[in-house]
């Protein structure tokens, strides 16, 4: 009996501790995620970044090159961030995608300090609003950021954001606070273009979060800081757009009031997106309604702010919390005017998730601040209707986030998959360029990427190297392998121009799914001669059923061959051509014949 009370007595001491470690769990799992899905291959604006860091070692790096202009941002700091990467991981871009969590991490810790200092609350409710929080933070919905080396510019904005609002809140002296902003939002302004909303959302935050004077006196006692602070944030301004040019892609600033209502989906969707997917529902619809009761939620929470105007520590408390949520909207402001020119659906991309998912974040902080108040105040009472709600809007938040999460999740193997079929391009690069597979790793294609993948191939940067040799050793069958290969050449359609359409599936036992899949076909001396690479990433939910494994769920493969992609050397005196298609392993470089067919592309 005793025994059994002491198992129990630890289980349940073990289950206190654990609480405490709920609000690791989103980084937790998100960290795993970005360990499997990542891939250490520079995808599309990313190869900018490449030419940097050549020219750094070439010795022909200029100032001019790190404070350039790229789209509309000035990523001067990241630039140096990546150069020294690059040197110590040999341009391992998974480093820049840890940068990215890193700087998420210190958003997280940055909201979970200015948190104590504003809400007021028992340790279990601290951790249950970081736990919510955080999911939202890490929230894999993010993939395109994530995965992106490159987007770790945003999270550095964000996190200098966040350091500069929690800044505001120490007992530092007022000026020091100033000059530790004022650097925060520097590096903000020059990480990434959203950056400049920092100075006009920092300012109001070390103004009012002064207690011990009233807000007039507080103007007047610090009027030659705040005059530093704009004249700093004009020069800044003016640096900034020095020679600027507007990308000639963006679509009309005028857009958006050439057509309000569009604009006015494109800007609620932009608000939802982060909870917006997965579901059966239509996303963008969804979406813009999820964002619509966010911005109702918080433009209500500053009419009753603006009510309370002479409760001057519940504006200390919550002017940090409202700048956040600030800074979301003016993040789908800024979008809307820019962007909906390109159409409302351009609002629902991943990476505008990063900016958007703070409203939710500001309102969990935001709420709980004023269900305190409420408590507070003996003349205001919270009716049962309003608790009703609020308990509905979290349930319904925190469904929403795991349908999402869901979809993200798998677009994140599918966004894998893809890579590697883009790495398998790359390494094939010096001798059988795949081009519209090298213009969907970088829009010049094999014009630009093949001189910058053999300067990294000469450094020794690139794992594994660029295959230079005879391709037919990457054909030979393997004399040893542990792999049990399966697979199906499953559709060969010729198209009225000419082309075919071609799909089918493929999976091994040791890595469930290859890196990629070659189509070869068989010249005159019967050699195998690599044609086209396709991405494994397709549903075929039919192979899973049957294989009895979700692991299989993406093992389908399509794609296109154009008439003209086939030589005349792989045409027989028939008039037919063999095409074979491989199980590519791109650590080894060695593929694995899974099937063939013939065609006729002379009919």
């Amino acid at each position: 009996m005793n025994t059994s009370n002491t198992v129990i007595d630890r289980l349940l001491l073990l289950a206190r501790k654990s609480f405490y470690l709920i609000p690791f769990l989103p980084a937790a799992i998100l960290g795993i995620l970005l360990f499997q899905y990542s891939v250490n291959i520079p995808h599309w604006d990313q190869w900018t970044v490449a030419q940097t860091i050549l020219k750094s070692i070439n010795g022909t790096l200029q100032f001019d090159d790190l404070i350039a202009q790229h789209n509309e941002s000035r990523k001067f700091f990241p630039r140096l961030l990546f150069i020294a990467l690059a040197y110590s991981t040999h341009y391992n871009v998974r480093y820049e995608i840890l940068i990215s969590f890193l700087m998420a991490c210190l958003t997280s810790v940055n909201l979970f300090c200015l948190q104590i200092k504003t809400i007021n609350g028992d340790l279990k409710l601290q951790l249950f609003l970081s736990f919510l929080a955080n999911l939202l933070i890490f929230s894999p919905i993010q993939y395109e950021a994530w995965l992106i080396g490159l987007s770790s510019v945003v999270y550095i904005a964000i996190a200098c954001l966040t350091s500069a609002l929690l800044i505001a809140y120490t007992n530092l002296k007022q000026q020091l606070k100033y000059i530790i902003c004022i650097v925060l939002c520097v590096v903000s302004t020059f990480s990434f273009a959203n950056g400049l909303l920092s100075w006009v959302l920092v300012l109001p935050v070390l103004i009012l979060t002064q207690t011990k004077l009233p807000f007039w006196q507080s103007l007047y006692r610090d009027r030659w800081l705040i005059l530093s602070w704009l004249v700093t944030f004009a020069t800044t301004v003016i640096l900034y757009f020095l020679n600027y040019q507007k990308p000639a892609w963006h679509p009309s600033l005028t857009q958006a009031l050439m057509t309000p209502r569009q604009a006015i989906v494109y800007f609620l969707a932009f608000l939802g997106n982060p909870l917006g997917w997965g579901t059966k529902l239509n996303s963008l619809m969804l979406s813009e309604l999820v964002g619509a009761v966010l911005f109702i939620g918080f433009i209500t929470l500053i009419i009753y702010l603006l009510r309370q105007w002479r409760d001057r520590e519940l504006w200390r408390q919550s002017i940090g919390w409202l700048m956040l949520g600030s800074y979301a909207i003016l993040s789908a402001l800024i979008a809307t005017l820019g962007r909906v020119g390109l159409g409302v659906e351009q609002s629902l991309s991943s990476r505008y998730t990063t900016f958007a998912l703070y409203l939710a974040v500001s309102l969990i902080y935001l709420t709980s601040m004023m269900l305190q108040h409420f408590r507070t105040n003996k003349t205001i009472q919270i009716s049962r209707s309003v608790k009703l709600i609020l308990a509905i809007a979290l349930i319904c938040g925190l469904v929403l986030h795991t349908y999402t999460t869901t979809y993200a999740m798998q677009q994140m193997l599918i966004s894998r998959q893809t890579r590697l079929q883009f790495k398998t391009c790359f390494s094939f690069i010096n001798f059988a360029a795949d081009e519209d597979c090298l213009k969907q790793l970088y829009w010049d294609g094999k014009n630009t990427l093949q001189p910058l993948a053999n300067q990294l191939n000469t450094l020794g940067w690139l794992q594994p190297p660029l295959l230079t040799k005879d391709q037919s050793r990457v054909f030979a069958s393997p004399q040893h392998s542990n792999d049990i290969v399966s697979g199906s050449f499953d559709q060969i359609v010729k198209l009225p121009q000419g082309d075919f359409s071609l799909a089918g599936w493929t999976t091994w036992l040791r890595q469930k799914l290859p890196d990629a899949v070659l189509m070869t076909y068989q010249n005159q001396q019967n050699q195998a001669i690599l044609l086209k690479v396709f991405a494994v990433n397709k549903p075929r939910p039919d192979v899973a059923i049957a294989l009895g494994s979700s692991d299989y769920l993406y093992s389908g493969w399509e794609g296109q061959l154009k008439r003209t992609e086939l030589p005349q050397e792989a045409i027989s005196a028939t008039g037919k051509a063999k095409l074979s298609i491989w199980a590519f392993d791109l650590q080894q470089q060695q593929a694995q014949l899974i099937d063939s067919r013939w065609i006729q592309p002379t009919e």
